[in-house]
């Protein structure tokens, strides 16, 4: 059996960026969810709350940290 590190070397540099990119967007909305339960909101009162649409938690694409106003 193979470790997972040995599979995406496999599979090549351009296949091991999008799964790092995938991971880096998973933790972000696992972070944002686990605060917002934290919080007892909504989505919708976490996003009046930042003046932002809560798409992150939604697996939004293109949406960035910079897009969040504190």
């Amino acid at each position: 059996m193979i470790t997972l590190d040995e599979y995406l070397a496999s599979k090549g540099p351009e296949f091991r960026k999008e799964v790092d990119k995938q991971y880096s967007e998973m933790a972000m909305e696992y972070s944002l969810s686990r605060l917002r339960e934290e919080l007892q909101m909504s989505q919708k009162e976490l996003a009046n709350n930042l003046n932002i649409f809560c798409k992150i938690e939604k697996n939004a694409e293109d949406v960035e940290l910079s897009t969040l106003i504190f």
